[in-house]
């Protein structure tokens, strides 16, 4: 039966193959190059054929492949039956290169929004099967990241690749892994795939929460403070567009006790509004230093969803009177704080109670985001419309004759305390300087001061050094503090009389009914995003009292040392400890590991973006290091086993660290045994990074010296940052 199906191929084959020309026979697999799984480097490529019988012999050879212990290894992988797996073969016309490479509309390692190239003289094979080390450029938005300067290749070629792979990929609708030929006329683009490997990346990014959620966390503050932020996020997100769709995994994650937006959730919901990918990157702030940023424009699928945008905002034009009738409703739900009667609560009460105040603060949370989309939506509005008439909108007094805004600042408040300080004596000045509050009502003579200090604590005793962090003291327990910030007070050097107001427009005729709408709602929802999110930081300073009374109960327990101790814990663990009387884990030991760990991190530097969902790795500087390129990301530390040639493929046992001199197709079965791949040579589109990305290992190539690190070794392959530690 072969032999008859190789005279019928070979008859149809003279009717195309020029015996003096060479070919490439290569695979294309049912489920090669598919959405899910792209079987890169898994099946056999033949090329420089020339002659039937050798293309015929190409051809059984890529068949076979769909059988070898490679593909196998990768069907058991990733749960795919052989039995679904039909092999045919593609057989392509050589291009003779005199330069050859590959190129990627993102980067498969971060997957950056920029134009990734690599590069060899002569024919790709040495890139993608040789392990050669290539000539590498990154361009991102017209900005060059990186660039070969060693390479002889016409930067003109590079730019000229750079452009056509971005239309490409805008023509196919998705990133592409490509290869390309250069014959030193025309430029060939021999074969295009999907980049599959990004699609289960996440992409965290500290942007927004640097603004929303700054500095350290302790584990209950997050814990209780993420769902609540996140959650009124994505609830009017769903009103506007209906169901998100998005996976149930959360929207903040905590690296290092920091918080970090998940923008891989973000960017599904750009897409759902059609706006493309480099929205996403513009928003985590991911534009570098001399790049021409993107303009950002709509698609047709952003365009089909502008109905339902409308709709919502026609029927939410007096959503301000309702949001205003529910901040009252929940204002005063956040009933004052008696905290004896909280210390008389049993443990169970103090649980029912946070469920309950958590509810009210959700919703107070779900209008403050309301409040602050609305605010944002009709300044930028108003801001079109007063350059119309050559005015800044920072010099445009939007909130004049407002004084119920005072009521959610406190510099007035502070204003007329360092007022009233500066008209005290001198001695008295200094009395109050050097006293803590408590010996301040012993001074004579500053009843006043006193009597306005005490409005200050009662209106603003909520605020504090983070208001996010409920475990922090906010002013009311620090009065100390906020006397020394009363005498270093310093008022505002902006004189408001100088901005323009309603009423010189109004002289100049420059206000329309449009400009009136626009105006009104701005201070509406100014007004609104105030008092909403005032009410959210009391809300959440709440927490910190039930939580604290909590604390009481666990110390009267033995579990802890300190009530404040409970602030180390997650809800979970405290809801366990009540309600099953169950203790899974030391608490103390715990708790000690957590104030450790936040003392040790505390003065890291942390990337403003991190890929993927393993922490970024955090390295002893004594360490001895390797560097190289990271083509893989992860981070994993095993010991090593170098592998020099086929007769040493035995000694690598399942989660060793593989270190090879180069990779070839034939080594692809040792990374289903391999926790990370380090090669001395190689490039992003070598065998072996393109096998590691496939199976998820963390790969760092071109390390020089890699393979005379010792068998057992232990190392960090710290593929975020190309870097490999040696620990022993």
């Amino acid at each position: 039966e072969d032999e008859r199906l190789h005279s019928i191929l070979a008859n149809q084959l003279r009717n195309y193959i020029d015996s003096n020309k060479s070919y490439a026979v290569r695979s294309s697999a049912n489920l090669e190059d598919n959405p899910d799984y792209s079987f890169a480097g898994q099946f056999d490529t033949v090329l420089n054929v020339q002659g039937i019988a050798p293309i015929l012999q190409a051809i059984q050879s890529v068949w076979s492949s769909a059988n070898s212990e490679i593909v196998q290894a990768y069907l058991e992988r990733n749960q795919i039956s052989r039995n679904d797996l039909y092999m045919a073969v593609l057989i392509q016309e050589m291009v003779p290169p005199q330069y050859s490479g590959v190129a990627l509309s993102k980067n498969p390692v971060t997957g950056a929004d920029e134009i990734v190239i690599e590069a060899v003289q002569g024919e790709g094979t040495r890139l993608m099967q040789s392990g050669q080390t290539p000539y590498r450029w990154i361009n991102k938005w017209g900005y060059w990241l990186e660039k070969d300067d060693k390479s002889d290749i016409p930067i003109t070629l590079i730019q000229e690749i750079v452009d056509q792979v971005k239309e490409i990929a805008a023509k196919l609708g998705y990133p592409v892994d490509m290869e390309w030929v250069y014959d030193g006329k025309n430029l060939y683009w021999v074969q295009a795939r999907e980049i599959t490997s990004l699609k289960k990346r996440n992409i965290y990014s500290n942007y927004l929460s640097r603004e929303m959620m700054p500095g350290m966390l302790k584990p209950l503050s997050f814990a209780v403070s993420a769902p609540i932020m996140s959650g009124a996020l994505l609830k009017w997100l769903g009103e506007i567009m209906g169901d998100l769709d998005i996976p149930d995994e959360p929207l903040v994650k905590l690296f290092y006790y920091r918080a970090y937006f998940n923008m891989g959730i973000v960017g599904r919901i750009f897409k759902k509004f059609g706006f493309p990918a480099e929205s996403l990157e513009l928003l985590i702030g991911a534009l570098p230093p001399g790049a021409v940023k993107p303009r950002i424009r709509p698609t047709f699928k952003t365009f089909t969803r502008l109905p339902g945008i409308l709709f919502y905002l026609m029927k939410n034009l007096k959503l301000r009177h309702k949001i205003r009738a529910e901040l009252r409703r929940l204002e005063a739900e956040l009933k004052p704080l008696n905290r004896d009667k909280l210390a008389q609560l049993k443990a169970g009460e103090l649980l029912t109670t946070i469920a309950k105040h958590k509810a009210v603060v959700e919703e107070i949370a779900y209008h403050t985001s309301l409040s602050m989309f609305f605010l944002t939506m009709y300044n930028r509005a108003l801001k079109r419309q007063l350059a119309r008439r050559d005015v800044e909108m920072s010099n445009f007094d939007l909130t004049e004759n407002m004084p119920e805004l005072q009521n959610y600042y406190p510099s007035a408040i502070l204003e007329q305390l360092k007022h009233q300080f500066q008209g005290l004596s001198p001695d008295t000045k200094s009395k109050i300087s050097s006293s803590s509050y408590e010996q301040l009502k012993q001074i004579d003579g500053i009843d006043q001061f006193m009597q306005t200090f005490s409005v200050l604590l009662e209106r603003f005793g909520h605020l504090g050094d983070s208001g996010n962090d409920f475990s922090v003291p906010p002013w009311r327990e620090t009065p100390d503090l906020v006397v020394k910030m009363v005498t270093d007070f310093q008022a505002s050097a902006v004189d408001s009389t100088q901005k323009v107001r309603l009423a010189d427009l109004e002289a100049r005729g420059q206000v329309t009914p449009m400009f009136k709408f626009l105006y009104v709602r701005a201070r509406d929802y100014q007004f609104l995003r105030e008092k909403a999110s005032c009410l959210y930081t009391k809300g959440k300073v709440m927490f910190r009292y039930y939580y604290l009374a909590l604390g009481n109960h666990f110390v009267q327990l033995g579990l802890i040392d300190k009530p404040d101790d409970i602030f180390y814990l997650t809800p979970q663990q405290i809801e366990q400890v009540v309600t099953d009387n169950k203790i899974e884990q030391d608490l103390r030991s715990m708790i000690a590991e957590h104030k450790q760990a936040i003392q040790r991190f505390s003065a890291i530097q942390l990337p403003t973006i991190i890929y993927g969902d393993e922490p970024p790795p955090i390295c002893e500087e004594t360490a001895n290091t390797l560097v190289g390129t990271a083509t893989s990301i992860g981070c994993y530390t095993g010991q090593v086993c170098v592998i020099n040639n086929m007769q040493d493929f035995s000694k690598l046992q399942q989660g060793e660290v593989l270190v090879i001199p180069h990779s070839d197709v034939s080594w692809a079965p040792l990374f289903a045994r391999a926790g990370a791949l380090v090669s001395e040579s190689g490039g992003l589109l070598s065998h072996g990074s393109i096998v590691a990305r496939e199976y998820g290992i963390p790969a760092i190539v071109s390390v020089e010296g890699a393979t005379t690190i010792p068998d057992g070794t232990r190392v960090t392959v710290d593929a975020h940052h190309g870097v490999v530690h040696i620990l022993e």
